[in-house]
């Protein structure tokens, strides 16, 4: 399957009268999502710190007939960021944040402070300060959708810490900013996109040949953009969920649960029963849809009721 042969991601009109804020709009992931907004006819804000590349895309697309701006600062400029926007085109009404800071390949010991640090900033505080500077935007006009970029590698990627501690934040925060945006009509969710670099190599080796040339032939960055148009669109009515993208295909990505034993009163009882806890067997896994969820079917088999009919 190649992009060429692809259908547009989204009709001419589907952003008409639509701004969308793209930050880290001209990596590989957001050069491909500005075009295609643009081809929908969004106006398109290009935020991202590389000058030359930020205005190289904006001519391309200007030229290309698109309406479209950048914008050169870092996303933890949130509010310089949406001002910028507003007093361009009037009004804000999507973020999507394709944002990627370096990563450090190091093993655990090796990292320094700093190195989460500036990862926490570029994956976590960039992307929250553009939605948080946002956010009053979207409840004046009743009107809002935040696309926020989580990674598969939150559920283990060894000599990559920093970079998993930081996606994992944007999955943690994902449901509390959707339940605080829904009686505006703000629409929060995440992705967890796939788009094959000559970088993953060293990565992919250990899977099956097969696999390996599925992330080399499909795995496209454009593989990755109808989910995340559609989550940035008017037509979204979900929120506080996550995506895993790649190949033009999607699934969902989600946090569960299993019952445990409602007597681990000791240490001893605690280590006897561990396989017990941890092994999933015949269990069923039920995905809460929030603390209060998570907390009653809990509390339902610490008292031995029956929850299976949540699972």
């Amino acid at each position: 399957m190649d992009a060429s042969s692809m259908p547009a991601p989204c009709g001419p009109d589907t952003f008409t009268n639509r701004t969308v804020i793209v930050s880290g709009g001209t990596g590989k992931l957001g050069r491909v999502i500005c075009r295609a907004l643009a081809e929908g006819g969004a106006n398109v804000v290009v935020n991202d710190i590389n000058a030359e590349a930020t205005a190289n895309l904006v001519e391309e697309l200007v030229s290309d007939g698109r309406s479209a701006y950048g914008i050169t600062l870092s996303a933890v400029n949130g509010s310089e960021i949406i001002s910028q926007t507003v007093s361009k085109f009037g009004r804000v009404d999507a973020v999507v944040n394709p944002i990627l800071g370096a990563i450090p390949w190091k093993h655990f010991e090796n990292l320094t402070d700093d190195d989460f640090r500036a990862s926490f900033e570029a994956n976590v505080l960039a992307p929250i300060s553009i939605a948080k500077a946002a956010w009053p935007h979207f409840k004046a006009q009743n009107y809002g959708r935040i696309v926020n970029f989580t990674s598969d590698g939150m559920l283990g990627f060894p000599t990559a810490s920093t970079y998993t501690f930081s996606k994992g934040a944007l999955f943690g925060v994902n449901k509390t900013l959707a339940m605080e945006g829904a009686p505006f009509n703000i629409k929060v969710n995440c992705v967890s996109p796939i788009a094959y670099a000559p970088t993953m190599e060293r990565h992919i080796q250990r899977f099956s040949e097969d696999v390996q040339e599925l992330f080399k032939t499909r795995y496209k960055p454009e593989g990755n953009v109808p989910m995340i148009l559609a989550l940035a669109s008017e037509g979204c009515k979900i929120s506080g969920e996550v995506f895993n993208t790649s190949g033009w295909a999607v699934g969902k990505s989600v946090w569960g649960v299993l019952e445990g034993d409602n007597q681990m009163r000791t240490v001893e009882e605690c280590l006897l029963k561990m396989d017990q806890v941890t092994t999933k067997n015949t269990k069923e896994v039920y995905e809460p849809g929030s603390m209060v969820d998570f907390t009653e079917f809990q509390s339902n088999w610490i008292l031995g009721k029956d929850s299976k009919s949540k699972s």
